[in-house]
């Protein structure tokens, strides 16, 4: 009985999302989380803060301009649902790639904390 309100909750949500938005979300968590790791391994696996902004900010900015694509051919607004589903997917693609690869970039020592970019 714990799960019956929050899967009512999802499926009623689930209903009123665009077919387009899932899309949307799935390609920026993609595109985050493979831009990081590509970046964080052309660096010799360093610089892991500096893989994960950048794998964040091209999902974004390639969001950003798929959804500016979409409005024009549509003749309509620009969409902020689906820009709302590309700032969700990158930063799920983003925290995932930050919390599952191992940190090298910041060490602990005597004098303090350093960190690396």
């Amino acid at each position: 009985m714990r799960l019956f309100f929050p899967a009512l909750f999802l499926c009623a949500n689930l209903s009123a999302i665009d077919s387009n938005t899932p899309l949307h979300m799935g390609s920026s968590l993609a595109i985050s989380g493979l831009t990081s790791t590509f970046i964080w391994t052309a660096t010799g696996k360093q610089h892991k803060l500096a893989s994960t902004i950048v794998g964040f900010s091209l999902a974004t900015t390639v969001g950003m301009a798929v959804e500016a694509m979409d409005a024009g051919e549509r003749k309509a607004s620009f969409d902020w649902g689906d820009m709302t589903a590309n700032l969700i997917g990158a930063g799920i693609g983003s925290i995932l790639f930050y919390s599952i690869v191992p940190d090298d970039s910041v060490s602990i020592t005597p004098q303090g904390v350093a960190i690396r970019f």
